[in-house]
């Protein structure tokens, strides 16, 4: 996120690691003014998919943990794939 983008919202921008979910969010992508309508109701259905947005400046952490088989983050991974969304 550049400087002036954090300055204007106040908010360190989030990146969603989890599977993509079609026509609602797509694995990876960054979000630096907040959450679309769509990926809000998701996570009020789905709550643990907040643990899959994470900050961008602790992203490599989050992926290298999305890699160790048994890691929080592996276990939620696994659970939004059970729940709908598509390892793509």
């Amino acid at each position: 996120m550049r400087k002036a983008d954090y300055k204007k919202t106040g908010q360190e921008a989030v990146a969603y690691i989890g599977p993509s979910f079609y026509g609602i969010v797509e694995k990876n992508t960054v979000f630096c003014s907040g959450l679309p309508p769509r990926l809000k109701k998701l996570s009020e259905e789905l709550p643990f998919i907040q643990e899959l947005l994470v900050p961008v400046s602790g992203l490599a952490r989050a992926r290298k943990e999305l890699q160790t088989l048994g890691s929080e983050k592996q276990i939620l991974y696994q659970r939004a794939v059970e729940k709908g969304g598509k390892h793509v």
